[in-house]
């Protein structure tokens, strides 16, 4: 319902925007992204292992166009601390 929401008021505001729930390991854009923006951690942290983890990195760099950005909101202290470990040992 909020998805739908959300993409009815950017097509209302003329926004060439897309809102989307969806497994990010299964999703398979290629550089079509201005913007990647996870929200409540975007399951960074939460999947089955470290390697599944870094491959959201993996996917959403591949989603970005030249010069994207990606975007993160964490909601625990900690497990930014976890995550920037694991991306340094990467």
């Amino acid at each position: 319902m909020i998805l739908h929401y959300a993409n009815e008021q950017a097509k209302k505001e003329n926004l060439n925007a897309k809102f989307i729930c969806q497994d990010i390991r299964t999703i398979t854009f290629d550089k079509e992204f201005d913007v990647v923006l996870n929200m409540a951690d975007g399951a960074i942290g939460y999947l089955e292992d470290d390697g599944e983890n870094h491959k959201i990195f993996s996917v959403i760099a591949k989603a970005l166009k030249n010069g994207g950005k990606h975007f993160i909101h964490f909601s625990a202290e900690n497990l930014v601390r976890h995550s920037r470990a694991g991306m340094n040992a990467a």
